[in-house]
């Protein structure tokens, strides 16, 4: 049996595009510090990425052992690819929401 290993590679390249378009938002918390703002949006960055990262691969898996068509599979993958990472964004502000945080704006 062979190992299924997700296509991090697309992941990656999406959510390098998305995070430079989220970027630019801000954080707020009263009585916190920048340096402890960026401690907790890092830590909740890193666990929805790997929480998009599981989910992305469960979506891989359903294009196994479908009838073999190049151009839709590709489409298929961009669109999963695209919706982790808005799924990652969307785990994020989520969890800088429970940690008490609002965004304040854009830079």
């Amino acid at each position: 049996m062979t190992s299924f290993r997700p296509n991090r590679a697309a992941v990656t390249l999406i959510s390098l595009f998305m995070t430079a378009c989220a970027a630019d938002t801000q954080w707020a918390k009263p009585g916190v510090d920048a340096p402890q703002m960026l401690r907790d949006l890092s830590e909740c960055r890193t666990r929805a990425t790997i929480q998009a990262e599981k989910e992305y691969a469960i979506d891989q898996q359903s294009l196994r052992g479908t009838p073999i068509d190049a151009e839709r599979d590709l489409y298929r993958e961009r669109m999963m690819a695209f919706e982790a990472t808005k799924r990652r964004n969307a785990l994020t502000e989520r969890c800088m929401n429970d940690r008490g945080y609002q965004k304040a704006g854009r830079t």
